[in-house]
């Protein structure tokens, strides 16, 4: 079994490795790859990095799971309710998710209102997506 200190060190990099990725990556997203290389190799050094809306939902699931020790969809809904910056790039959907839940709302009410039809149409790989899904993935 790893020990607790070395496994919280590994989640700790993870966390970190996912912010700086996010930040220095922010940039170049959808952007095709020769046009991202031609921007790369002319950075400027003082250029300024934000972190996304995929940094900050992450940083709200990891919030839950530490104070939780487990998955609980209710305590990650508040957790997004509660530390979702809305300006930070999030899609419409994800947008009227976290106001719902800020007005109010159960979490389980929120997914299925909120992205029961879109993954009907087509599936998705956005990392704010799936933590919906995996909130409307519950048993109420």
């Amino acid at each position: 079994m790893i020990q607790k200190e070395l496994l919280q060190d590994k989640f700790r990099g993870a966390i970190l490795g996912c912010f700086l990725g996010d930040a220095f990556g922010s940039g170049f997203e959808g952007m095709p790859p020769d046009r991202a290389v031609f921007h790369l190799s002319n950075l400027s050094k003082k250029i300024t990095r934000h972190y996304t809306d995929d940094t900050d939902m992450t940083l709200a699931l990891a919030e839950s799971m530490a104070q939780c020790s487990k998955v609980d969809p209710e305590d990650i809904a508040k957790q997004f309710s509660l530390s979702c910056d809305l300006t930070r790039g999030y899609a419409i959907g994800t947008i009227k998710a976290v106001l719902a839940l800020r007005a109010g709302m159960k979490w389980y009410e929120v997914a299925r209102i909120c992205f029961r039809k879109w993954f009907i149409r087509k599936w998705s790989g956005y990392a704010g997506l799936s933590c919906w899904t995996l909130l409307s993935s519950g048993s109420k």
